[in-house]
């Protein structure tokens, strides 16, 4: 057994000596892209730690795998198989005949389903239809727009509009003079069966409509004010827009600047707000009436909605007092025609927002229950109400702020939406003004939330775009525990919920579906990634693909284990432990706790060896290196986010210690932004670290809650009241507790090394907060070092930095946990 121990240390110490110099490069992530509606064909991407990348193209019978090297673009459906790669070759695989034709310098394809064919652009901008036999079948240069519509493509070249027959190609003129026009807006309406175009040429502007046969429908002469505006839209029914930003070339003024307390908003908000305002001319080709919708103060975004008769203005500053983390905004309807204000709602959710594609309807959230407008009838109505569960949540203990517990969906018809209590989801029938429960939850810690994908459209200048809509008969449901510490898949069809995968220790991620097939991504601390797939209809499930089958011998990687208790509170707790490869219980061992606010829940996930990561630290990596990783879970107290972290890290390790055989004197400590905070916070109270790492975090809490936020132009507040920071007021209601939570105020008591980074670019957390706790270190003469990253924002992205940042993190806790050589930039 001794020998066998050597054997896999020596092992282990050679694979991480390897993994430091960069040479093995071989552990790859999983990413599901596509799955065939009749369940043959599966697409997924290999993530390689170098970079590289490899599109797996996998026969769902067989199981067999064709490879594609730097995969792009692809699409991928029963018959065929088109791919663009890096290097701009296009292949095309026959999935009946298994043939494959390749294609050079292509910069883009487009594939019509109903004809069989591929359209393929070329660098130089020559087209070619090519069919599922890879025989070229039409060919033509100079194109500037394609477009594909109902079987037909229009082809627009610089003096030719023509429209080319798929199925016959037959190729007919539309226009033979076009280079005396530019063109402003192309665009195809599917619903209206039509072509839109808006063209100008020398003072003189039109609107032609084509339908899908290339027949012209309208042509229309836009008034000469349109001239003076650029960026044009069209919407249902005849209607366009011209948009126009008319401060946005304003050069900034020397002139004083005057913040004022009245304002709504900070100045640099409401100035960014009003030099990226638009004025818009709205135009109806059908009765040529024009609208025109000048700039509002304090109207942040504008749509037109409900068939074009109104518009929608929020006003995101207006009730914002910078306590919230999601400002409250205030929305109004204002007609068209009339200007005049329509409806007002105040103090709505600022996340979920749904309005309706196919009835004048839109939803929002407020005062803890769900809500309806109604155009037509000019009815407000409380969708909750007389319901008896509750589906709003607090922010983080903030019991002053009620949000969604989620976001709103509607049916394909759009006269049900799906609804999402603590635990259940709920189906609402808008026409008989009904609601039913469709899950059960019998357990108040387990909940069911919808996974689908919502149908959403490209955003553009006044079009509401997200309509949150299921296309689906079915509806996929994540199984999850309060905690994170399990998760399940289900399907919800015909009245009745089918288990796909049950509660477990396991990460779901990565859901592709079409029509019946569902493909998904299981992994968990002991396993990597799992590629599944699974017919709602027969509801059969196998596995497709075992990822990184070369890499992965369990006996020689670190080995994942979690650990349950009842805390003080008598409330379920837990935390997550990684060992290394070669684990010997007779033997102390150093460890490294990872701190943030739930770590714990990180055991289900996979994590392999790596030097590129966006903070530096890699549990495996450091469990291959002879350390005990400790994942704790923190559970907050209002007031109290240090005192909570040292509490149950405390816990955690008394937990972990009572298993494996902790040294506990060398045991270090690390944490990225919030817990970076932790760390902070915990090496001024507490001598039981031997080593910290702190990154990217924050250090002096009061200056940070009176600073402006660069990327946001708002006031931190918020992080304080209703973030991580879960206090119960502001700081001039509870100053005793900001001055407790304050590292920098309590910097003097620090015993422990404390390595400090930050990004040079990282105006999240400012990365100004990272060098005041430097100063306070080195004005106390006191262990610490600072790193800063040059181009770096809040994580590190550039993977020079990223392999720079392991190695000296590394470096830090083997100098002080193991007493190794003191590397040389101390």
């Amino acid at each position: 057994m001794k020998a066998t121990r050597s054997c896999i240390a020596l092992f282990t110490y050679l694979v991480f000596a390897q993994l430091l110099s960069g040479q093995n490069s071989q552990w790859y992530q999983v990413f599901n892209k596509s799955v065939t509606k009749n369940g043959n064909w599966i697409y997924f991407v290999k993530h390689y730690d170098d970079g590289e990348q490899e599109g797996v193209l996998q026969n769902g019978a067989t199981l067999k795998t064709t490879i594609f090297r730097n995969p792009g673009e692809v699409y991928l459906d029963d018959k065929i198989l088109i791919l663009r790669n890096k290097d701009n070759t296009v292949f095309i695989r026959n999935l009946k005949k298994q043939e494959e034709f390749q294609f050079q310098q292509i910069s883009g394809f487009t594939h019509d389903s109903d004809t069989s064919n591929t359209i393929l652009t070329t660098t130089a901008k020559e087209i070619s239809v090519v069919d599922n036999s890879g025989l070229v079948r039409y060919k033509t240069a100079n194109v500037e727009k394609l477009t594909i519509t109902n079987g037909n493509l229009w082809i627009r070249k610089k003096n030719v509009v023509s429209l080319l027959n798929l199925k016959t190609l037959k190729e007919k003129i539309l226009v033979d003079n076009f280079q005396r026009w530019s063109v402003l807006k192309e665009e195809v309406s599917i619903d209206e069966k039509l072509v839109k175009q808006v063209l100008t040429r020398d003072s003189i502007t039109i609107a032609r409509f084509y339908d899908f046969e290339g027949h012209l429908q309208l042509e229309k002469e836009l008034p000469a004010a349109f001239a003076a505006y650029s960026r044009y839209n069209f919407f249902d029914s005849g209607y366009l827009s011209a948009s126009k930003q008319p401060f946005k070339n304003v050069k900034n003024s020397d002139s004083i600047e005057v913040w004022s307390s009245e304002d709504k908003g900070i100045k640099p908000k409401i100035m960014k707000n009003k030099i990226e305002g638009y004025t818009d001319l709205i135009f109806d080709v059908n009765t040529s009436a024009k609208y025109e919708n000048p700039p509002i103060f304090g109207a942040t975004r504008s749509s037109l909605i409900f068939d074009n008769k109104v518009f929608l203005d929020f006003y995101d500053l207006e009730n914002d007092d910078f306590t919230e983390e999601i400002a409250s905004p205030t929305f109004r309807l204002r007609d068209l025609k009339t200007g005049e204000t329509i409806f007002t709602a105040q103090h709505i959710s600022g996340q979920y927002f749904h309005v309706s594609k196919k009835f004048n309807q839109l939803f929002y959230f407020k005062n803890k229950d769900w809500w309806m407008y109604d155009y037509d009838k000019r009815k407000e109505v409380n969708l909750t109400a007389g319901l008896s569960t509750n589906f709003y949540q607090f922010n983080r203990l903030n019991e002053k702020v009620s949000i969604a517990i989620s976001r709103l969906f509607l049916s394909h018809d759009n006269k049900k939406v799906f609804l999402t209590d603590e635990n259940d989801i709920w189906e609402y029938d808008l026409v008989i003004n009904k609601a039913i429960r469709l899950t059960h939850s019998i357990d108040s810690h387990i909940s069911y939330r919808i996974l689908n994908n919502s149908i959403n459209e490209p955003v553009e200048r006044l079009k509401w775009t997200n309509f949150n809509e299921i296309g689906e008969n079915f509806l996929l449901l994540d199984i999850s525990k309060d905690d994170g510490s399990m998760q399940g898949l289900a399907v919800y069809k015909d009245q009745k919920i089918d288990v796909i995968e049950s509660l477990g220790a396991n990460t779901i991620s990565q859901l592709v579906y079409a029509e019946n097939m569902v493909t998904y991504v299981t992994e968990n601390g002991n396993e990597p990634y799992v590629l599944k797939l699974y017919n709602i209809n027969s509801k059969k499930k196998r596995t497709t693909y075992y990822s990184n089958k070369e890499n992965f011998e369990p006996s020689l990687f670190p080995s994942t284990k979690v650990h349950f208790w009842k805390n003080k509170d008598g409330e379920s707790d837990y935390c997550g432990v990684i060992l290394p490869p070669d684990y010997d219980a007779s033997k102390k061992y150093p460890m490294i706790v990872r701190i943030y606010e739930n770590e714990a829940k990180g055991y289900k996930d996979f994590v392999y060896p790596s030097y590129y990561g966006q903070n530096g630290f890699n549990r495996s990596l450091s469990a291959m290196n002879g350390y005990i990783i400790l994942l704790p879970r923190i559970v907050y107290k209002k007031d109290e986010p240090g005192q909570s972290a040292l509490s149950c890290v405390e816990t955690a390790i008394k937990t972990a210690a009572s298993f494996y055989n902790i040294d506990l004197n060398r045991i270090g400590i690390i944490g990225h932004s919030f817990g970076g905070f932790e760390v902070n916070y915990l090496v001024c109270h507490s001598n039981i670290f031997k080593a910290a790492i702190s990154g990217a975090s924050l250090s002096d809490i009061t200056a940070s809650y009176f600073s402006l936020n660069q990327n946001w132009l708002r006031p931190e507040i918020y992080r304080y009241t209703d973030q991580s920071f879960r206090f119960s007021g502001s700081f001039y209601d509870i100053k005793e507790v900001y001055y407790e939570n304050n590292p920098i105020f309590h910097a003097e008591k620090i015993n422990t090394p404390l390595l400090l980074w930050a990004g040079k670019e990282d105006y999240h957390v400012n990365w100004n907060q990272s060098v005041a706790m430097f100063i306070a270190m080195k004005s106390l003469k006191k262990d610490s070092k600072l790193l800063l990253f040059p181009s770096e924002g809040h994580a590190i992205v550039r993977k020079e930095h990223q392999k720079e940042a392991t190695k000296r993190f590394m470096q830090w806790f083997d100098y002080y946990l193991k007493g190794s050589m003191r590397p040389s930039w101390f």
